[in-house]
């Protein structure tokens, strides 16, 4: 009873945050809407669960509509440090966007800087937080609406295994289980060399969204760690830890407030042959399948740059960059991504075998539609670092404006 409880009421709160997936106004009238999140396929409910289920997308609809609205302002008035100076947005394009529809004003920015200006072009669109609708609504008729892949995906370890050897450095995976059993440094060589070296990576074995990933490097005796894949990656300074992984364990969970159970594996540096880049670039690549008996292909792939004071840009394998909100703060910045779009006008060897691997990995897979697959290009080949079914459907989109 307490955990149903739990759930309504985590459920209500997040009520002005998340919207139902419709999209209104989608044909040019207020009633005229398109509903992302289809139920799964035909299957017999009880009057009470389609009750249950029509009263949440209505108190979702209007909690995004009369409670989000306050709710925003409120937080600009008490923390207005956490609002930057952004660009316009007419009226035009945010009255529909984003306050009927769950478009970011940030994503409409974008959007306005690929030439999408008026509502009649931005709605054939899909917002960027109905992205998991959309994924599930296309996966409604695959078998088992494609879940074992997807649990098998979301189990970074159990995905890596999967792997050729040659397509992946060592890792471990730390729990509360086997972090009580003692260490043993000849079970794990490369550990010691890599935390001395460029360092540990944790994060969660189910993770997300690049969320609580964190690099742990050993420099002249003292622990020193960064938390990624933020605006401007954090630093805890040094920390009287130790150095094991048991120690790790408990000094990342201290960081970021997990309980989970934490994937270790040596921190990669890009090949000498690309421009340098911290934290190292990621290629990510998009492959589909259409149908069961369809061919897998790549449908699009960028490469993940991290700029020098914290900018990202996405650049597509033709050296486009995607238009962001985040302008480019500097001509160094500026030199750095210049560079890269060079360099990726004709990309390496190194750069073109991700999206092989990529295909080669979605064929051992149970079926499923897309993935989209995270690799470092490394000195000694493409590693991957994980795959994922749910992703946004934002970037892919923006390839397909921008290329035309």
């Amino acid at each position: 009873m307490f955990r149903i409880l739990l759930r309504i009421s985590a459920f209500f709160v997040s009520i002005p945050y998340n919207p139902p997936p419709v999209l209104w106004m989608g044909g040019g009238s207020f009633l005229s809407i398109r509903l992302y999140g289809l139920p799964q396929p035909p299957k017999q409910h009880s009057f009470i669960w389609c009750l249950a289920k029509a009263s949440a997308l209505v108190l979702q609809q209007l909690g995004w509509w009369i409670l989000r609205p306050p709710l925003l302002a409120a937080r600009k008035l008490w923390q207005p440090q956490l609002d930057q100076p952004q660009p316009h947005l007419p009226r035009r394009l945010s009255l529909p966007a984003c306050w009927l529809n769950a478009f970011a004003p940030d994503e409409v920015r974008t959007w306005m800087a690929c030439g999408v200006s008026d509502w009649s072009q931005l709605k054939q669109r899909i917002p960027r937080i109905h992205s998991s609708a959309v994924h599930q609504r296309r996966r409604a008729l695959w078998p088992e609406q494609c879940a074992s892949a997807s649990r098998l995906l979301a189990d970074k370890a159990a995905l890596l295994d999967l792997a050729d050897a040659s397509w992946r450095v060592p890792f471990l995976v730390l729990d509360d289980e086997n972090s009580q059993l003692p260490y043993r440094e000849e079970d794990h060589p490369w550990w010691a060399e890599a935390l001395h070296g460029s360092g540990v990576v944790l994060k969660p074995t189910r993770g997300s969204a690049c969320r609580d990933v964190v690099r742990f490097q050993s420099i002249n005796g003292q622990l020193q760690s960064h938390v990624l894949f933020r605006a401007q990656p954090r630093s805890s300074g040094a920390d009287p830890h130790g150095e094991d992984p048991r120690a790790l364990l408990h000094h990342w969970r201290t960081l970021t407030q997990s309980n989970e159970p934490a994937l270790a594996m040596p921190y990669l540096q890009g090949a000498s042959i690309l421009p340098p880049t911290s934290p190292t670039v990621v290629v990510r690549v998009i492959t589909q399948q259409n149908h069961l008996n369809a061919p897998i292909t790549v449908q699009c792939a960028w490469v993940e740059l991290p700029l020098a004071e914290g900018s990202l840009a996405l650049v597509t394998l033709n050296g486009i960059a995607l238009p962001t909100p985040e302008p480019i703060r500097s001509s160094v910045e500026h030199g750095e991504l210049v560079a890269w779009q060079s360099l990726l006008a004709d990309p390496p060897p190194l750069i073109q075998s991700c999206l092989s691997l990529s295909v080669a990995m979605h064929q051992r897979l149970p079926p499923i539609d897309q993935v989209a697959w995270d690799w470092i290009p490394a000195a000694c080949g493409p590693m991957l670092l994980e795959g994922n079914s749910g992703f946004s459907l934002l970037e892919p989109q923006l390839i397909t404006e921008v290329s035309g």
